[in-house]
């Protein structure tokens, strides 16, 4: 039973996440994703490297490269403590690089 418990503690918080969709991003900056209309967006502890793939895989910061389309994954921040708002990370779908003037699709992030 106590496993039971804890297995719950631990998974439970993902059932709660919410994924919002960022669209194409060009370029981070400190904290803050800067997307292709110029807009920034803010994530909370980005610096330090929270990207996963689309199988949620840890990303090294060495390979991700811009620009690429991705999410933003929060956990539902009325459930959880405050340490746990550090959870946010930005989920990579695709990566695309320019060639001629136009974006094509480098791979999918496997």
């Amino acid at each position: 039973m106590k496993y039971l418990i804890l297995f719950l503690i631990i998974f439970t918080p993902a059932l709660f996440a919410e994924e919002i969709s960022l669209g194409m991003v060009y370029a981070a900056e400190g904290d803050s994703l800067i997307l292709a209309d110029g807009l920034k967006v803010h994530v909370p502890y980005l610096s330090q490297g929270k990207y996963v793939s689309e199988t949620d895989k840890e990303l090294n910061l060495d390979n991700v490269q811009f620009p690429f389309t991705a999410s933003i994954v929060t956990p539902d921040q009325d459930m959880l403590p405050e340490k746990a708002k550090q959870l946010v990370y930005v989920k990579i779908h695709k990566f695309y690089h320019e060639v001629e003037g136009r974006l094509v699709q480098t791979s999918s992030t496997k």
